[in-house]
């Protein structure tokens, strides 16, 4: 089948980058420590939510990643996957790590040695700390693009019904215990329920509604609510701010509703303007933690901080583009070029 390209979920990628950029600077950068203190009362209330936005990025992965496997060989899929991630990826460590070097943050316990596994993104594997705490994402998003390969290179795309149920299967079971903590980390069972989603998705979007996909769906909301409920209360715990579960679970629940329209094919309107904000949306959520809240917390002692909220979010939208227009743009093609010629 051709590949289209979802302008809705372009630009809904990029919301959620954003929901977790002002989560992170009007809410939980203000009281890592539990204490409760927030800076940004009034926003605090709406942002403190922010966070879902890394669950909503994870069906959207389930679902176009997915899509750019159909059609494709293994090394077609591998080499898309690494010219998408790592020429972004590559600048921002570099300009992270040195930027924590030239303006002082403390806390901060990044080694070179930890800097340079980073640039592999197997530091989680080697138990060493990201270069950006919001790192920890793109680790499980590749975690489950080597689920994909692994598809495509056996030849089973098309039994995926039948893979992404025992997926799903071994995650609920080690949610009760069932299988040792080496099996939970090898399925991602704290999230995979988003991912089979979102692929689920994808297979009522090409090839139709079935009662399988529909109970399959039910299984993977009911998973989002209980781990979002679970969510929820460590994070209560842990930032000493009161949580309204409710909102969690009705936000989990227009999450699912709006994927059933796309996969049904019935969002109205047209996207494909607001989309080109998509393109923004990785180099946006790699450099906006360490750098954005660092500017804010010394910056906060001088300035006005509803303006220098603005002024500091502009500034990483700004270099997410410029990201996007002089590195990923202008050395993608390249380096998939030579890919393909070693491959």
């Amino acid at each position: 089948m051709k590949n289209e390209r979802y302008f809705e979920l372009d630009f809904l990628r990029f919301l959620a980058a954003l929901a977790v950029l002002f989560f992170h600077y009007s809410f939980r950068m203000w009281n890592m420590d539990g204490g409760g203190a927030i800076e940004y009362p009034i926003l605090s209330v709406f942002s403190k939510y922010g966070y879902l936005g890394v669950d909503v990025f994870f069906i959207i992965s389930g679902f176009v990643i997915l899509m750019s496997a159909e059609g494709r060989t293994p090394n077609q899929f591998l080499i898309s996957r690494f010219v998408r991630l790592f020429p972004a990826y590559w600048f921002c460590v570099i300009m992270l790590f040195f930027f924590a070097i030239l303006w002082p943050v403390s806390p901060y316990e990044v080694s070179i040695f930890d800097f340079l596994v980073n640039l592999t993104m197997l530091q989680n594997l080697f138990g060493l700390p990201h270069v950006s705490g919001v790192f920890w994402t793109i680790v499980i998003e590749v975690h489950f693009y080597f689920f994909v390969y692994l598809i495509i290179r056996t030849n089973q795309l098309n039994k995926l019904n039948y893979i992404l149920f025992f997926w799903l299967s071994l995650s609920i079971s080690c949610d009760y215990g069932l299988f040792p903590d080496v099996v939970n980390k090898l399925v991602i069972s704290g999230w995979s329920h988003y991912f089979i989603a979102g692929s689920i998705f994808y297979l009522i979007r090409t090839k139709g509604l079935s009662l399988f996909k529909l109970l399959m769906l039910a299984l993977c909301f009911w998973e989002a609510l209980r781990h979002g409920y679970w969510y929820v209360s460590s994070k209560e715990i842990l930032s000493g701010v009161e949580y309204e579960p409710i909102v969690v679970m009705l936000f989990l629940g227009a999450t699912f509703l709006f994927f059933t329209f796309v996969s049904l094919n019935k969002i109205p309107g047209n996207y494909s303007r607001l989309a080109k904000l998509g393109v923004l949306t990785y180099p946006l959520y790699l450099i906006h933690g360490l750098i954005g809240q660092t500017l804010l917390r010394d910056g906060i002692l001088y300035f006005d901080k509803y303006l220098l909220l603005i002024t500091v979010s502009m500034l990483m939208v700004i270099v997410s583009y410029l990201i996007q227009k002089f590195i990923e743009r202008k050395y993608a093609p390249i380096l998939k070029k030579k890919l393909i010629q070693i491959f």
